[in-house]
């Protein structure tokens, strides 16, 4: 069993009203929905830059999240 942890997150209307639509249709809670579809995304090959620091190291412009 994999330890979670209890944090504050901010998600988009949009984006609760799906998982709870979804969690009725497969009556599995909203919450572990959004823990197994972020468990799961593809992940960046870099880490975004720091915050005061608008480029990458080869000098490419980033986006800010």
């Amino acid at each position: 069993m994999r330890l979670k942890k209890q944090v504050t997150l901010r998600l988009g209307v949009d984006v609760i009203e799906y998982f709870k639509a979804l969690a009725e249709e497969t009556g599995i809670p909203y919450q572990n929905l959004i823990n197994l579809y972020s468990a799961n995304a593809p992940r960046p090959a870099k880490t975004p830059p720091s915050p005061g620091r608008p480029e990458a190291r080869d000098g490419r412009q980033t986006s800010h999240f």
